[in-house]
């Protein structure tokens, strides 16, 4: 065994160079081993990888069906906002009807009439008529408008449905009206002065009471 004992010989220096560098060396590695990145995304592909190749795959009925283009028509369609706000244009409204009595729908009638129409309704089942009113086209046809439906038993309630309007030769203008009473349920017939109708006058000229039907 050998050793130099003189700090000032030259091969002692570089004895003692290599070995600081070496245990700079095994000290790097050994920080990089106890920091080092682990390559996540690799990690990630791999676990993805593997879990696609575990999953039994249905097999399509229709296989590409997807790709082809539908017959008579353009794979590329373009949207325009505002054709969101037109798809109602040109769609008839649906209204509901009454078996037995008919539709509901009173489009076809001014917001005037229609609303006195139910203003002479509401008064006729408070009893606040008199053959002199308003609504009536002459004063004889309210005395017999308001016998017959004297005849009737307390009106509970009503449903307007879809007039029958006719502006030719012979003009009429009759409203179907379902009256609730307290013995049953009546159809009525409205008859208005047609003229009068198409100037938003409501003046009757008619009233027909239908027999009343216990429910």
């Amino acid at each position: 065994m050998w050793y130099i004992d003189d700090m000032k010989h030259p091969y002692r220096k570089v004895f003692l160079g290599v070995f600081v560098l070496s245990l700079l060396a095994v000290s790097c590695t050994q920080q990089a081993e106890q920091y080092s990145v682990v390559d996540e995304s690799a990690s990630i592909r791999y676990a993805v990888k593997k879990a696609a190749n575990e999953v039994s795959w249905t097999e399509p009925l229709e296989p590409g069906a997807l790709d082809e283009e539908p017959a008579g028509k353009s794979r590329v369609v373009p949207f325009y906002p505002a054709a969101g706000f037109s798809l109602t244009d040109g769609m008839e409204s649906i209204y509901p009807s009454l078996e037995n009595f008919g539709s509901l729908d009173t489009s076809s009638m001014s917001s005037v009439i229609l609303a006195g129409v139910n203003d002479f309704l509401r008064q006729l089942s408070q009893k606040n008529l008199s053959f002199g009113s308003s609504y009536f086209d002459r004063p004889y046809e309210g005395v017999v408008i308001l016998y017959e439906a004297s005849q009737l038993s307390e009106i509970t309630g009503w449903i307007v449905g879809k007039p029958f309007i006719d502006e030719g030769e012979s003009p009429t203008y009759e409203i179907p009206v379902l009256l609730s009473t307290s013995e049953g349920n009546c159809t009525s017939r409205i008859y208005l002065n047609p003229e009068k109708a198409f100037m938003d006058e409501v003046k009757i000229q008619q009233v027909m009471f239908g027999a009343v039907k216990s429910e």
